[in-house]
Parts: structure tokens; sequence; C-alpha cells
């Protein structure tokens, strides 16, 4: 029995599944949960923008549209995203901290390709192919993005 006792008090607060499960909340889930859909919504925008422009009637202003929106739901991700961190508390950040960091590389590197895409959109020598790479590598971060804030989700017990 002390050697269970003695077992309980020794593991990392951290990690214990149990302690983490008991402090998730509904606000926590419901922001996750919206964290997660734009995410999914950025991924269909970034699909799209590489769809249209192997279209043969690729017009630049429309692709510039698109472009900014997906600029607007990156912003709009990283936002909800703050929200979601800000509303854990010490225990929980530390237990995703590795998650959170992979998260905000990926989210530079998006932002850094919607800035190449944005000048190549506005360069007088468009190239189309270019734009469609930029969106497929876009559309596959966010993959990556979606991917690593549902283990977050999972290990904070909030899916």
């Amino acid at each position: 029995m002390d050697q269970t006792r003695d077992r309980d008090q020794t593991r990392d607060p951290i990690r214990d599944p149990a302690q983490l499960r008991a402090q998730a909340t509904t606000q926590q889930r419901d922001q996750l949960r919206t964290c997660d859909q734009t995410m999914g919504q950025t991924r269909k925008q970034a699909k799209s923008l590489k769809q249209y422009a192997s279209n043969p009637n690729f017009d630049p202003s429309e692709a510039l549209r698109q472009h900014q929106q997906l600029q607007d739901q990156l912003k709009t991700l990283e936002q909800n995203r703050q929200q979601l961190n800000a509303g854990l508390n010490e225990e929980q950040q530390s237990a995703i901290e590795a998650r959170n960091q992979n998260m905000s590389r990926i989210h530079e590197r998006v932002q850094n390709r919607l800035q190449d895409m944005g000048r190549e959109l506005n360069d007088t020598t468009l190239h189309t192919s270019d734009v469609e790479k930029q969106a497929r590598e876009v559309e596959s971060d966010m993959k990556s993005y979606q991917k690593e804030l549902r283990e977050a989700g999972k290990t904070l017990d909030l899916l």
C-alpha cells in the first residue's frame, strides 16, 4: 500500500492523464473545436486556390482574393489558438509545449509561403504553376498543423 502511495506521489502531475482530463473545460473543448474548424477551412481554401491556379481561365484578381482569404483565415486561426492557450493552466501548457512549438513553426512557414505567393500573384510575370505549388504546400502544412492540434487536444483530453 505504501509503495502505491509513494509511486502516486512521485508521478509527474503534468503527465497524469486523469488530472489533465479533470482540468479540461467545456470552454477549452469549444476553443479547440473552433481552431480545428478554422484549420479545416484554411486547408479547403488552399486546396481551392491550388485547383484554381491550374484553371485555364485563371484570373489573378480572383487568385488575389482567395489569397487574402487564406491570410485572413490564418490570422483568425492564430487568434483562436492564442485564446485556447491563454485558457490553459501551467500544467496543461507544459503537457503540450512541444506541440505548441511545432504549431508555431508550421504557422510561420505558412505565413512565409503566403507572402511568397502574394509576391508571385503581384508579379507581372506570374507563373500559375508556382502559385499552384505554393498552395499545395500550404494545404500540406495545414494538414500537419491540424494533426498537431488534434494530438495536443488528445493529450489534454479535449477531444
